[in-house]
């Protein structure tokens, strides 16, 4: 299965005013597009040509969905979602459109997918 290098830091923990040493992750380098697609053509057959024509065109599609209020799944993965906070309000007119705040994209992993974490191995890297 997976493993996930860590690292530890010293942090100052405000809540509890102390300092105190943590696990953080340590990503490991950045998965490029192109070399995503080269992997996905070894293990399919197809050219990184018609991978990426396929990428494109589903890339502009999930936009699309997602930006008009779909959540859009992927695979046996999870789904892309629009997400939003909005201020509270005391009336009903006041939570219009207006209250909103930030918008998000967001992702929301199916449980079987999570369910994948309990088999990562954690390992230190200085």
């Amino acid at each position: 299965m997976g493993k996930i290098y860590l690292k530890k830091l010293k942090m100052n923990l405000a809540v509890q005013q102390k300092d105190a040493w943590v696990a953080k992750i340590r990503y490991a380098s950045p998965i490029e597009q192109l070399e995503l697609l080269k992997m996905a053509s070894d293990d399919s057959g197809m050219t990184v040509e018609q991978l990426s024509a396929v990428w494109f065109a589903m890339e502009n599609q999930i936009k699309e969905l997602v930006l008009n209020g779909h959540s859009v799944e992927i695979a046996n993965m999870g789904f892309f979602q629009f997400r939003m906070n909005a201020k509270a309000a005391d009336t009903d007119e006041e939570a219009g459109a207006e209250s909103v705040y930030r918008k998000k994209i967001g992702f929301l992993a199916k449980r079987r997918y999570i369910a994948r974490l309990n088999k990562i191995n954690f390992r230190f890297k200085r």
